[in-house]
């Protein structure tokens, strides 16, 4: 099953898709790899969520991002999962996008930076099942320079994926917590930033550090990953309440959060994308919290757990941060690791009693964790390798 995220569309838009869709079916489909290669800007076509490695368990519905430059205009990106057709993406891309100085003016064999800063597609695939999926994005475009009109088709490097089977739980009451999967999210594009990591097939720690680094890119634009959990029964859909919070503004730095989250029956979690938008802020960094809300029913549906609430960072052309104080108070930690291996990090006062904070996984080969408790705290953070994912 699958269906499209935010399935408006965009006055006039099918038109012009309709139409190169057309001038596509008369000029053929040429397959190539890059048609214009670029080490700054990357792969014409890459899908930027989930995460490489990730895991999910069932049943859950996973958004998928995929990214386009612009060089071609992609009127289609289809996704795929272990070679079958998970359906057409949905564009997601902005129009009002703030200019940039000093570029020279663009030429036909030239375009700018600017114009070149691509679109976001993206689709969700609904109840995904239990298995290990290699996913990959085809996009399909025309382009009036290479070096006649000629209609192409681009597939994406590979994302290798799990979803493991959920199992119930035994309580009568669940109990839930919310976890910042993925912590980052960049709009627009990111400055030129590198990670170091370690692109190993298996993402384990016992090969850490590496003999020789492997590295990842932060440019954007990349969507952040909320995940709210509960423990318990599981028997029944769970509707969970949270508060938002932060320096960004909800539907105006990101697409609008509801401020509730659905639980499905027999499910362990369900995911909070946070898809930036391009506002052309100049700020270093924006954050988004989300706090678990009490169950307002009685008896309650729902018990608060540990961690209840989570952060996030937005990213506006700027590098990664290194750790440090955020702009509200708020602590950033971030660390290279090995990609897609999972870690813990705990929090101390006296380096003798620690409390654990979070458990995640290594993307783009940084570990990261945002502490939205960290305001006017001294203390002290540590990270734990962890050999295998946590239990649903």
């Amino acid at each position: 099953m699958k269906r499209s995220c935010f399935s408006r569309a965009f006055k006039g838009g099918w038109g012009l898709i309709a139409l190169a869709g057309g001038m596509l079916a008369q000029l053929g489909v040429a397959q190539v790899k890059d048609p214009f290669p670029d080490r700054t800007l990357g792969p014409p076509v890459r899908i930027v969520s989930p995460a490489n490695h990730e895991v999910f368990y069932t049943p859950v519905d996973i958004p998928i991002f995929a990214y386009t430059r612009s060089e071609v205009r992609f009127t289609n990106v289809e996704f795929y999962a272990n070679g079958v057709d998970l359906g057409a993406g949905v564009s997601l891309a902005s129009t009002n996008r703030p200019p940039f100085p000093g570029f020279a003016p663009p030429t036909l064999m030239r375009p700018t930076i600017l114009s070149r800063l691509g679109s976001v597609w993206c689709l969700v695939w609904s109840n995904a099942p239990a298995g290990s999926y290699n996913l990959t994005a085809v996009a399909r475009g025309l382009t009036l320079f290479y070096p006649a009109p000629t209609a192409l088709s681009v597939t994406s490097a590979p994302i290798n994926i799990t979803v493991l089977s959920s199992t119930g739980g035994t309580n009568r009451t669940d109990v839930v917590n919310i976890l910042a999967t993925d912590p980052i999210a960049i709009a627009g594009t990111n400055s030129f930033w590198v990670w170091p990591g370690l692109t190993n097939p298996l993402p384990v720690w016992p090969s850490w550090p590496p003999v020789r680094w492997g590295y990842f890119t932060n440019w954007g634009p990349k969507a952040a990953l909320f995940t709210a959990r509960r423990f318990g029964d599981a028997t029944s859909d769970l509707t969970v309440n949270y508060r938002i919070g932060g320096t960004a503004s909800n539907g105006v730095d990101y697409v609008a959060l509801p401020g509730f989250v659905n639980i499905p029956a027999g499910g362990a979690y369900a995911l909070i994308p946070i898809v930036p938008i391009d506002s052309g802020s100049n700020n270093l960094a924006k954050t988004v919290i989300l706090s678990l809300q009490p169950s307002t029913n009685l008896p309650p549906d729902y018990l608060l757990g540990c961690p209840p609430s989570a952060k996030a960072l937005i990213l506006y052309r700027w590098p990664r941060p290194l750790p440090w104080l955020l702009p509200d108070g708020g602590f950033h930690f971030s660390a290279a690791g090995p990609d897609g291996a999972w870690f813990t990090v705990q929090r101390s006062s006296d380096l003798v009693n620690w409390t654990c904070l979070s458990t995640n996984q290594v993307f783009q080969g940084s570990m990261d964790f945002a502490d939205p408790d960290a305001s006017g705290q001294a203390g002290f953070y540590r990270v734990l390798p962890q050999l295998n994912p946590p239990s649903p």
